[in-house]
Order: C-alpha cells, then sequence, then structure tokens
C-alpha cells in the first residue's frame, strides 16, 4: 500500500518585488527617522503656505506654569502635558532639553539638521528610484495585471473582507485576496503622497537640498498645489 505525498505550492513574488519592497522597508524607516530631526528643528506644523506662528496645528514646545516649566503638546488648539516625552524633557544632570520628538528615535540621534537633511533626501531620491523600477518591472512583467488588479469576484468580497479584519477574523489564502489587493493600493498611494510631499519641500526657500536644482520649478509648484494649499501643507 503506498501513501500519497500531497504537496503544496506556495506562489512567492518574484525576487525584483521582494528586493523593491525591502528597499522601500529601510528607505522608510530612515525617512521617519531623519524626518523627526528635521522637525525638531521647528516642532510645530502649520496650514497654507505661510506659518502663523500663534495658530499651530501641531506643536511640541515648553510652557511655565507659575513656577514650574513643562513640555507641552498642543493639537487643534488641544493642550497636552507631555514633558520628558515631548517639548521638554529634564536631564539627569539637572539641565533641560528643548525639543520636538526624543533624540532616540531621530536619525543622527543627537541635534545635528543638517545631517538630518542629507539623510532624509539621500533616502527621498532612493525610495523614489527604487519605485519607478519597481513600476516599470510591474508593467513589463505583467505583475499588475496577474497580482495587483483584482477580479470582478473579488471586488464583489471586498466589503465583507475588510468587515472580517475589523473583527480580527483573518481569513486565509484566496479569500483574502480581495482585501490584501486594496491594502496594496493603499499602500501604493502612500508611496505617491509621500513622493508628491518630498517634492513639495524641495520648493522651499533657501532649501538648498541635495537635488533640488535638478527639479523644475513648475513640478515643485504642482506637488505643491496638488497635496494642499501651500510649502505647510506639503511639510
Amino acid at each position: 500500500m503506498t501513501t500519497e505525498v500531497r504537496r503544496e505550492v506556495i506562489y512567492r513574488h518574484s525576487s525584483t518585488v521582494r528586493t523593491t519592497h525591502w528597499v522601500n522597508v529601510v528607505a522608510l524607516l530612515v525617512l521617519l527617522m531623519s524626518g523627526l530631526q528635521i522637525f525638531n528643528a521647528h516642532p510645530a506644523l502649520y496650514f497654507g503656505s505661510k506659518s502663523n506662528f500663534d495658530d499651530p496645528v501641531m506643536a511640541m514646545r515648553p510652557m511655565r506654569y507659575g513656577e514650574e516649566l513643562v513640555g507641552v503638546t498642543t493639537i487643534a488648539g488641544w493642550t497636552i502635558d507631555t514633558t520628558n516625552l515631548f517639548g521638554l524633557a529634564y536631564l539627569p544632570n539637572g539641565g533641560r532639553d528643548v525639543r520636538g520628538f526624543p533624540w532616540s528615535v531621530t536619525l543622527p540621534g543627537y541635534r545635528d539638521l543638517s545631517t538630518g537633511r542629507r539623510w532624509h533626501f539621500f533616502f527621498a531620491w532612493l525610495f523614489v528610484i527604487n519605485g519607478l523600477v519597481y513600476l516599470i518591472y510591474s508593467l513589463a512583467s505583467g505583475h499588475v495585471a496577474k497580482d495587483l488588479a483584482p477580479s470582478g469576484r473579488e471586488l464583489k468580497h471586498i466589503g465583507a473582507s475588510i468587515w472580517e479584519h475589523i473583527r480580527l477574523r483573518f481569513p486565509h489564502r484566496r479569500a483574502a485576496v480581495g482585501s490584501h489587493h486594496q491594502t496594496l493600493a493603499s499602500d501604493y498611494r502612500h508611496d505617491v503622497d509621500s513622493t508628491m510631499g518630498k517634492l513639495g519641500c524641495f520648493r522651499s526657500r533657501g532649501y538648498n537640498s541635495p537635488g533640488s536644482d535638478f527639479l523644475p520649478l513648475n513640478l515643485k509648484n504642482w506637488a505643491i498645489g496638488a497635496i494642499g494649499k501651500g510649502y505647510q501643507c506639503a511639510r
């Protein structure tokens, strides 16, 4: 009597797809950490084309309450005490460190705006070039049609699949394909938004960012207009 051996075939993405995804992971991590370094140079965000220092959308700063100096985070008018986390931290030697995010999550891990900008824009270009490589490969190899574009049947079940995920019930294999495609689409939209934000930031006056001179002025203006009402929205 012979025992039939059942083999399960597991589809794996090509090496190009996996490599570009992992490059994105590294690039986005560096962009986040160096972006926090840049943010700490002026830990406040505004809406529109100009900075209204009296009315930021979000800000991390020190504030005095009586005799005590505390760190506060303001979001849309709401003020939260975030001493030793955001805005202001007391050092072991008795000193005070006025900053936005802790230096443990920035790149580099100390106050150095110029180095942070170099890290940020180098990996911004890597992010853009990596995205172009992925896009060209996906179109040329049929990856978009074969693996990304959902079928009519899958589109019908996207709503049910989202509801299952909200309830933390995760279907297996092909049952999850519809929501997987939607997740990928959301990821790619984030990539586009992030790239447009970087293009918009290149536009600011005096911002001698690496590679900014190669971008046409109308492209920078278009990026700013597409994501909001000015440079502060891009930031």
